[in-house]
């Protein structure tokens, strides 16, 4: 058995931590479900345990020097982002790096990194599943994030077109689940020219069995078959079929619930954590 500390970085007032909340659940509920101890902090290292940094890009220069070396990163940005410093890429010359896109995993390997980057994808645990149906689904569309132009336009579209759309940024936790209960649909927009498929934000979705639709990603995959995939052009009849026919989309719901509760997230963790704590500790949780 092996202690795990989960630290998000929150700089002081910064509420945005909060979107690395629900993948912290998932790494401390699917650690102790391989038989290891594990808890989720703030801005902490443990010198006795296994740490796992959320949010490592939002230190400074002088706080990522004072990391120890061995301390895994866990990304979950798109590489290339404007606001990475190039200090945050630098933490792979001494940590370990966890990421969450094959996509992104490719880029670190061209770097210098202290130890091979490692690709632990994002898994479903249960306890993901909570958000109960809205008894009146008053919200036609739900897009939350932050909005630039691209995301922009295409809510102009939509809303030209006669569709009810709700889009917040800033919200999380409680008052965000209590949005999602009541949309028939979620919006999935890239942000940046990358376009990575955002799997942290879809995946919390589908384990709510919620209909999203998406825009295409390089990196989509398998999540194909779990979203409506939409270019900007067609975003507006892919969303207007969906909203006019509720079989469709409570099939779309199902077919994606299905789909991410097969992924466990054990067993990306398991893989992930094996050369950490030794094959025997590793064979034995599972």
């Amino acid at each position: 058995m092996s202690q795990f500390l989960i630290s998000i970085i929150r700089p002081r007032g910064y509420r945005h931590s909060d979107a690395f909340m629900e993948v912290a659940e998932t790494l401390c509920l699917g650690l102790r479900r391989l038989g290891h101890r594990a808890a989720v902090f703030e801005n902490k290292i443990a010198p006795q345990a296994i740490n796992i940094l959320l949010g490592a890009h939002l230190l400074d220069r002088r706080e990522a020097g004072l990391l120890p070396p061995g301390t895994i990163v866990y990304n979950l940005e798109q590489l290339g982002a404007p606001y990475l410093k190039e200090h945050f890429y630098g933490l792979a010359c001494r940590c370990r790096i966890w990421d969450y896109s094959p996509l992104n995993l490719a880029l670190w390997m061209q770097r210098r990194c202290a130890q091979p980057p490692t690709l632990v994808e994002i898994g479903y645990v249960p306890e993901w599943t909570r958000i109960p149906v809205a008894p009146i689904q008053d919200i036609d569309v739900l897009f939350y994030g932050s909005i630039n132009e691209h995301r922009r336009a295409i809510f102009l579209r939509l809303r030209e077109a006669g569709i009810g759309i709700h889009a917040v940024f800033g919200v999380y936790g409680r008052e965000r689940d209590a949005l999602i209960a009541r949309a028939k649909i979620v919006l999935n927009l890239h942000c940046y020219p990358t376009k990575l498929f955002e799997v942290v934000r879809v995946s919390y979705l589908l384990a709510n069995a919620k209909a999203v639709v998406s825009e295409a990603s390089p990196d989509i995959g398998d999540f194909a078959q779990t979203v409506e995939v939409a270019s900007p052009d067609g975003m507006v009849d892919a969303v207007s079929a969906l909203l006019a026919d509720e079989s469709r989309r409570k099939r779309l719901e199902a077919r994606g619930f299905e789909f991410f509760t097969r992924r466990p997230v054990e067993s990306f963790l398991e893989k992930a954590i094996g050369p950490l704590i030794g094959p025997t500790q590793s064979t034995a949780s599972g």
